[in-house]
């Protein structure tokens, strides 16, 4: 921050008083002073990635095999967390993540919540989606959901995202059966649900 102080030229009081016992015309002096301001006017910036348990970048949230049975009573659980850093001249140190599919919502109209499974292969999963909360536990503890049919946005501090400290935003992913399906609609095969997170800040 510059701080500009005025800057006043003339006579001393002192002077000026002699010059009007004496009646002699006095002028004061002006001088012209330059004054050039450069700088460099930023963005604020800030990282976002998306990381493992391990602290691992990823770019793909990994179930591995998974059961129809697990799907069916919803415990394959995968958790994963963006993670911000280098966080610098953001106003109101605040990040607001919205989460939209790349394809296709689960149920008959591509309306529920859950993200259905867009995979190209012969053998893909019937009936399957996945669900994306807010917190390390599907459901629990506060968590809201990432909806597919209605994307919304939730918001995270990163006001102690600097310097050499990480702030943590932890998520998670459910298999689920799908909306307007059963388990007996359950088939085996290869799932992908393709998704993308955008962050902003304010």
């Amino acid at each position: 921050m510059m701080t500009f102080k005025n800057l006043r030229y003339g006579l001393s009081s002192s002077v000026v008083l002699a010059a009007s016992l004496f009646s002699v015309l006095s002028y004061a002096a002006t001088d012209s002073i330059g004054l050039t301001v450069i700088t460099t006017v930023e963005m604020g910036t800030c990282t976002a990635t998306l990381v493992n348990d391990s602290d691992q970048d990823i770019s793909v949230v990994d179930f591995g095999d998974v059961y129809i049975s697990e799907i069916n009573a919803e415990t394959k659980i995968k958790t994963f967390k963006l993670q911000f850093k280098d966080c610098a001249g953001i106003p109101g140190k605040k990040a607001k993540i919205k989460l939209t599919t790349r394809a296709l919502c689960e149920g008959n109209s591509n309306n529920g919540p859950g993200f259905a499974n867009a995979s190209t292969a012969t053998a893909k999963a019937a009936a399957v989606a996945v669900e994306v909360w807010s917190t390390s536990t599907p459901g629990k503890n506060g968590a809201k959901q990432f909806s597919c049919v209605t994307p919304a946005t939730e918001e995270v501090s990163i006001a102690n995202a600097t310097g050499s400290n990480v702030v943590d935003y932890p998520m998670s992913a459910v298999l689920v059966v799908a909306k307007d399906k059963t388990v007996t609609n359950v088939t085996a095969g290869d799932f992908t649900a393709p998704a993308t997170f955008t962050v902003t800040y304010n």
